[in-house]
């Protein structure tokens, strides 16, 4: 059965993927969280670094570079058309770090209160700055690293409550 998806990237490009209807896609699980991606005679190393499964958003890593993508599936699509929105409360989107690395900024103070997207902090790995943004609306609750701190793959960096 063919499914239907509207993707999204960092808020700039959209476009939409239907399941089995592209014969140019090879798609090869490295591990668990990675997947290599042949299309148009291109490879792409991908990996999901964070997840809302709430907002279907997911933070990925793409050769490197990492992106926000928002998936609409089947249901999703078929709501939107009809004018109506799923509405969730979300509990928190904390922003976790997605490697190991150094933290060169932080551009939130506790309280301030954030959109979808807005620059939260600046991560440097292997010799690259990753802005992290935000996954969601929400406030900044608590702040847990300061610049100059070393950040492991996983750990807690902000606590954010969803609004």
């Amino acid at each position: 059965m063919k499914r239907n998806y509207n993707i999204q990237v960092d808020k700039e490009y959209n476009f939409e993927w239907t399941t089995g209807a592209n014969d140019a896609i090879s798609i090869v699980p490295l591990d668990e969280n990675t997947l290599s991606i042949i299309f148009n005679n291109k490879v792409y190393e991908v990996s999901c670094e964070a997840a809302d499964i709430n907002s279907k958003s997911f933070q990925v890593k793409v050769n490197g570079a990492f992106h926000t993508v928002t998936l609409q599936d089947d249901l999703d699509i078929l709501i939107h058309k009809m004018g109506m929105k799923i509405v969730s409360k979300r509990i928190s989107d904390n922003i976790l770090s997605p490697m190991p690395g150094l933290l060169r900024q932080v551009n939130v103070q506790v309280g301030d209160k954030l959109e979808a997207g807005h620059p939260v902090l600046i991560l440097e790995a292997m010799k690259m700055e990753n802005i992290l943004k935000a996954a969601g609306n929400g406030i900044v609750k608590e702040i847990h690293v300061s610049p100059g701190q070393t950040v492991e793959k996983g750990q807690l960096l902000i606590t954010i409550e969803g609004i």
